[in-house]
This record gives structure tokens, sequence and C-alpha cells, in this order.
């Protein structure tokens, strides 16, 4: 699996509308799904423009923020009634207001800036909201940074005051510290006096958290251990080493590191599912350092007036002194294309995807035919055993790793296209299905090709005549011996005939491992498949031989 980058859980804006306040149209353009599942659902569609009823308030959009959860509410993690209009957050300029909200009780009236938590609809031209769930944005605050802030620093600020409560000299550890959500804890818990620990990938996402605050990054990956890091980090003996919280955005591939990393009476806030979500696990594996685990959502730690409208006034203040740098990747049209490319950029930058994805194909692609290209050369004048020993392998090496690379890029490729279903709709498992036997079927036609024109070019060779006992009489023949070589059993032609058979059962093995390789992404195990099927299949191989 590609490695995760900074921008995975960015926030991303959105530009809508001008903020000018005109009359309200009859109808509005807005990003409504009529079924979850794959890229393809998102379709742009002209819906009336709702009153707002009592408690409600209707505002002009100008910029709405793109979340991971938008990813997962299209895709079918969450359920919902269709058809539904995407988007969690967004700002803009109040254009109505609905019976009881009164600038008295609310704070904003008609042509106020205002930013609301919107739990769907924000990617409309015009938002209805909830009053109590939507604020007045402070002077000095654009309505870019307020949507690019809400949803996200909210969900940072209650995590780190109610699901863990972070205090002066705590270490607090944050997964995937480089991205977007990452970014704001670590800022976050930096303010209220932590050390922090963050994890990334690389350098240079490493850098952009020390940037942030973080004390400490360790870059996971090869053969660190995070736990053992943190172990010299924090120091203390047994059970008392450790982190006492860990924030963790990644989901599947870290969560049972947690455990090891947290020390006695700590908290694992598992916040995201990047990687997939967490398996399911025994409250037993809790008792040995009496840990806590806990899975918050926003909703419920801003479920009242008073908690919103409380957080959201601390959310601003801490912005606005200065402890707080917002990170927007960029800016998207309200478009299907628009939204299709943040829901793509907020797993992995595209153009390093594009990149891997082509640059492997191609190496599918050519080295077969470069490979038989030096291997027609090379037969001319070099003996077929030195194919056997040298070009075979190597043929079947090389490509064995083109393939396995190509297969991961495509894979994820497909992924990123549907990343919240994991494979899991049936066109990516088709479509991979085919792709993937059907480069293992060229690459083992290739290869028998190739052993087949060997047997038949040793055919062709002219057989010397055998030799004959002629008797007494022939003196001419007396005492001559020639040698009689017949093509058909020939060492050289048997064992070509034997490797030809390897390459036929190597073909049926290259379908079924890519038939393999598919089911067991179904299940979520890519990585571990991806990295097999070609150890498995060089190690029958060489068997065979």
């Amino acid at each position: 699996m590609l490695s995760r980058v900074a921008s995975i859980s960015r926030q991303f804006t959105s530009p809508l509308l001008a903020r000018t306040i005109m009359s309200i149209p009859a109808t509005q353009k807005a990003l409504q799904i009529h079924e979850q599942g794959g890229l393809d659902v998102l379709a742009i569609h002209e819906i009336p423009v709702p009153k707002p009823g009592k408690g409600q308030v209707l505002y002009k959009n100008e910029y709405a923020g793109v979340n991971f959860i938008d990813t997962y509410q299209r895709g079918g993690i969450y359920k919902l009634a269709m058809p539904y209009v995407l988007g969690n957050e967004s700002a803009g300029v109040v254009a109505a207001v609905g019976e009881g909200v009164t600038e008295a009780d609310y704070g904003y009236k008609v042509g106020d800036r205002v930013v609301g938590y919107t739990a769907g609809g924000s990617f409309s031209e015009y938002v209805l909201n909830k009053a109590e769930k939507t604020v007045k944005i402070p002077e000095g605050v654009s309505t870019k940074e307020a949507a690019t802030l809400l949803t996200q620093g909210l969900t940072a600020l209650t995590f780190v005051k109610e699901a863990h409560e972070v205090k002066k000299g705590q270490y607090i550890l944050v997964q995937a510290a480089a991205g977007g959500l990452g970014l704001l804890l670590v800022q976050l818990c930096k303010h209220f006096g932590a050390h922090v620990i963050g994890t990334t990938s690389t350098k240079e996402k490493a850098e952009i958290a020390k940037a942030a605050g973080a004390d400490d990054v360790i870059i996971y990956g090869g053969d660190v251990n995070v736990a053992e890091e943190v172990y010299k980090i924090t120091g203390g003996e047994g059970i008392d080493r450790g982190a006492h919280a860990v924030f963790d955005g990644v989901g599947k591939d870290t969560f049972d590191a947690d455990f090891d990393i947290l020390r006695r009476k700590g908290s694992l806030i598992t916040l995201g599912n990047a990687s997939g979500p967490v398996p399911p696990f025994a409250p037993l594996k809790l008792g040995p350092k009496n840990l806590k685990v806990a899975r918050p959502v926003l909703n419920q730690y801003v479920h009242t007036k008073d908690e919103f409208a409380g957080y959201t006034k601390e959310l601003f203040e801490i912005y606005q002194a200065g402890h707080l740098k917002l990170s927007v990747h960029g800016e998207y049209p309200l478009t299907v294309e628009g939204v299709r490319q943040s829901q793509e950029d907020i797993f992995v930058p595209n153009t390093l995807l594009d990149w891997l994805l082509w640059h492997s194909m191609f190496c599918v692609l050519a080295v077969p035919v470069i490979l038989v290209y030096l291997g027609h050369i090379t037969s001319l004048t070099l003996d077929p055993l030195f194919m056997e020993v040298i070009f075979i392998p190597a043929f079947l090496e090389l490509w064995h790793a083109a393939w396995g690379t190509s297969a991961a890029a495509l894979l994820q490729h497909t992924r990123i296209g549907d990343p919240s279903s994991s494979l899991l709709t049936p066109k990516p498992l088709v479509f991979n299905t085919f792709f993937i036997s059907a480069v293992l079927a060229f690459a083992a036609s290739v290869q028998a090709g190739y052993l087949w024109r060997q047997i038949s070019r040793l055919r062709a060779l002219p057989t010397p005549p055998t030799q004959e006992d002629t008797g007494p009489e022939s003196s001419s023949n007396r005492g001559s011996k020639v040698i009689s070589i017949s093509c058909s059993t020939s060492p050289n032609v048997q064992h070509l005939r034997r490797m030809l058979l390897s390459v036929l059962f190597t073909s049926v093995a290259l379908c079924l491992l890519a038939a393999v390789n598919v089911t067991v992404c179904f299940v979520g195990n890519l990585v571990q498949v991806r990295a097999l099927c070609p150890i498995v299949l060089l190690s029958l191989q060489s068997h065979i031989w």
C-alpha cells in the first residue's frame, strides 16, 4: 500500500459564491447523492432552496470544508437516508432566519457572516442549518478560515478536553501527526502543556509535525519499533513507561501497537479509519495496564446549544491568539469534478499516485518485451543452457517485481477511487480480477512462447546419420562410428520441455494468485498478499526447475 501522506486528513475548501446578499432564488445547485458507493455516485442536482423553519437559519454559502467523514458518508461506512447532500461545515452570509432566531439569543442577524456545523447539506449554494449549530464569525477571521477550522478544530479541541483531558507534563502520542487533524491535535496538546510525540512516514512530514510544535517525531516503517522509541523518550520502567494517551487517526494498521505504547492507566483515543476500521478486541486486553479506549464523535460533545457555542468561542479565541495554524491543501469548485478531485486528494496526492501507477504499468508491459528481444539476440550466439540459467530466472524475477508494484498501485488507485468501501463494491473487484489476471496470463504466454520457440529451433537442427552395422562386407563402413543425435530426446530439448511445463504450471499459479490477491483485498489484507504472491511464485518455480 502506498505510504500515507500529509494531505491525507488535511482540511480542504471549496469556493462557492460571492458574499453579496440578493433575493433568494427558488432553486439551487447542490452535490446530492441518491445512493452510496464510489466516486461515480457524485452528481450535481438542481434542488429547491429550503425555507428556514422554527429554530433554523438559511445562509448563502461561500466556502464548504471537505473532511474525511464526507468519504465515509458517500461510500457507505455510515448509512444514511437517501437522497443526501454531502458536506458537514460551511460558512457564508445569513440570508434568512426562522421563527425564534433572534440576534439577542443567537448573536447574529440577516447579513452577518456565520459558520455552521451542518452534519450534511454544506455542498450547496444555500445551506439550511440549525440556528444553535451556527455561530457568528469573529472579526478578523474570514469565511474561508472559519470553514477550514470549524469541524476539525472542534474535533481536536473536544477530544483533548473530554476524550482524554490533556494536562501539563503528560506525554501524548499523535499518530499521523502531519495530517490535518493530527496537526491540530499536536498544536492543542502543546498549547495545554503536554510533551507531544508525533509519528509520520517520511522526513518531510516529520518536519511539518515539528514545525507545528511536536517535541519528538518518530518516522515509522522498516524495522522501527514505535513503542520502543516512545519508551526511550518517556523513560520509566515496566508498565509505568510510555505515553499517557494516544490519539490515533490511522485506525487498523496502528491499533494493536497503541496498546504497547501506552503506560498504566493510559487512554487510547481512536478517531479515524484512514487504514480501515479498527478490528474487534476483547475487553480483557485492557486489564494488564488498566487502559481506557474511546471512539468519540464530535456530535456528542457539542450536542447542546451551550456546548457548541462554548467550544466554538474557545476555539476561535485560541486561533486568534496565534496558537493554531491552519493548513489548506487547495480550493475546488462546486462541481462533480471538483468534489471528486477533493475526495481523491484527501487520500493521496494524485500526481504521486498517477506517477506510480503509470510507471509500474510501463514496467509490466516493457520488461517482457525488452527481455524477450534481448533473449532473441543472445540465443543466436549463446547456448540454450545459458538461457535457462541466466535469462529465464532474470526474466521472471524482473517481471514479478514489476507486477508486484503495478498490482499494488492499481489496487491502491481503485481503493482511492472508492476509499471508504475498501474494494467491497462489485465494480472494483471485477475490474481488478480481470485486469490482473489478463496481465499475468500475458506474461505466462510470453514465457511459454519463448520456450516453445527454443524447442522448435532445436528440432529444426539437422540430424546426422545414425550409425548402422552393415556387416563385414562393407569395408568402407568397417570401424566407422557415427553418433546419433535425435532432437526429440536431446538433453537440451527434454530440459526445455520441463521448463515449458513449469511455465504452464506457473501461468495457472499466476491466475490463481491473482484471484487470491483480490480475495484477500476483499477482507482487507492487501499488504500481506501483495508481498506474498511473487515470493511464493518464485519459490515454486525454483523447486520445479
